[in-house]
C-alpha cells in the first residue's frame, strides 16, 4: 500500500470525492481516476459502473485483475482501482 502511494499521484495529493455505495460498504475517489472500495460487512457486495485495472486487493495478488463494469467484494475486503485504465 505504501509503494502504491507513492506511485500515485491521486493517492497522495488527489482531492476525496465520496461515491454512491451499497449499504456495508464505504467507496470513495482519491484524484481523477483513483477508486477506493471497502467491504465492512459479513456479505459479498457490487459496486457498479467500476470499470479499470485493479492495483491492489486484500483478497490476493491483483495482477490480471480487471473491473468490467462493476467491481465485486467479498465480506470484509478492499480494493483499489485505476478507473479507465487497461493493462
Amino acid at each position: 500500500l505504501i509503494a502504491l502511494r507513492r506511485e500515485s499521484e491521486d493517492l497522495r495529493r488527489g482531492d476525496y470525492t465520496t461515491a454512491e455505495s451499497p449499504d456495508g460498504a464505504w467507496v470513495y475517489r482519491r484524484g481523477d481516476a483513483t477508486l477506493i472500495a471497502l467491504n465492512l460487512s459479513p456479505d459479498r457486495i457490487v459496486i457498479p459502473d467500476v470499470v479499470g485495472d485493479v492495483l491492489l486487493h486484500s483478497d490476493g495478488p491483483a495482477e490480471e485483475r480487471t473491473a468490467s463494469g462493476s467491481l465485486e467484494l467479498e465480506p470484509w475486503s478492499a480494493a483499489i482501482v485505476s478507473e479507465g485504465s487497461s493493462r
